[in-house]
């Protein structure tokens, strides 16, 4: 049968005699969605017996079992191959997108996999300020001629290890850098103009730097700090007070409360300054300076507690690798 100008397949039937066929064919007749209805001609008998009011059927010879023209024919096989055509194609991009899943899978579990693997390989390195070459910087320096015109007295002289916690009524020097110095004053009836013109005279050829004001000269030397890795297991002492007593066995002073820093002690002792350097070298505390008034043979020292760092510095070197 032919519906809307296309073959309709319809289900088959067996009509087993010719009552139920001329009945079959009065309602494919009376059915206004079919257009034509084919009949094979050897079917005389129904000819004479079914009306064709509207001219759809039609006879053919069963020699003829051709469709007429611009009528494409639908068969059950093809539209079995496209449905199994339809399903395969179906299956390949099901597969396709699995398999692109799992790649994209295994490439993110992968780079997790190789992230966690370097950062086992960071190294954990603790670090803290390593007074050492300060101290030893100061001790030779300050055992060296320092040069200054005869009106100018030494008043003070030490190692200054952090910049930001100079020894009390010293000028503010700036630099980034630890540095040993030498602080002179103008004392007595002295012209400060001539003295002032002196002193730049003699100290011209002064190797370190110069911090001048109209009473005060500050002669100093500095020294670039470095950081020193020490063991993981290191424990700083907290007890700075107890860690000094120790360290100059009960000749010093504490002096705690004279700092906005809670954790900086201040303390003095009558020991020579290059003793008390050799000993805070050596130490467990961390010094911040270290100073000797001339005027009251009194050695001043500000130390806190170590500070120490620890970053992860990189992974560690293979076998067969570059330094």
């Amino acid at each position: 049968m032919i519906a809307d100008g296309a073959p309709t397949v319809f289900s088959e039937e067996v009509y087993d005699d010719r009552s139920k066929w001329i009945l079959a064919i009065d309602e494919a007749i009376q059915n206004t969605s079919i257009n034509r209805i084919y009949l094979p001609q050897d079917g005389e008998d129904l000819r004479d017996s079914s009306e064709n009011p509207k001219g759809n059927i039609y006879w053919y010879s069963a020699a003829e079992l051709s469709v007429p023209q611009g009528i494409q024919p639908v068969y059950r096989r093809n539209r079995l191959k496209y449905v199994v055509a339809s399903a395969a194609l179906l299956v390949v991009v099901g597969f396709g997108a699995s398999v692109s899943w799992l790649i994209q899978e295994q490439d993110l579990r992968a780079r997790k996999a190789a992230e966690v693997s370097r950062t086992k390989d960071l190294i954990t390195e603790v670090s803290r300020l390593d007074i050492s070459p300060i101290i030893d910087h100061c001790i030779e320096t300050l055992g060296e001629f320092w040069p200054m015109a005869p009106e100018w007295t030494l008043v003070e002289e030490g190692c200054v290890v952090n910049p930001d916690r100079p020894p009390h009524g010293l000028p503010d020097i700036q630099t980034p850098n630890a540095f040993s110095f030498r602080l002179y004053r103008l004392v007595g009836r002295w012209n400060e103009f001539l003295a002032g013109h002196a002193a730049e005279r003699v100290t011209r050829e002064f190797s370190g730097s110069i911090h001048r004001d109209a009473s005060s000269i500050v002669l100093y030397r500095e020294v670039v700090t470095s950081r020193q890795i020490v063991e993981r297991g290191f424990q700083p002492e907290t007890d700075v007070a107890a860690a000094l007593e120790r360290l100059f066995v009960g000749k010093v002073k504490i002096e705690k409360g004279t700092t906005s820093r809670r954790d900086m002690v201040e303390a003095s002792t009558a020991l020579e300054l290059l003793a008390v350097l050799s000993r805070l070298k050596t130490g467990t505390v961390e010094t911040a300076s270290i100073s000797r008034r001339l005027d009251g043979g009194i050695s001043k020292m500000r130390v806190h507690p170590i500070r120490i760092q620890t970053e992860r510095t990189g992974a560690t070197e293979q076998p067969g690798g570059q330094e």
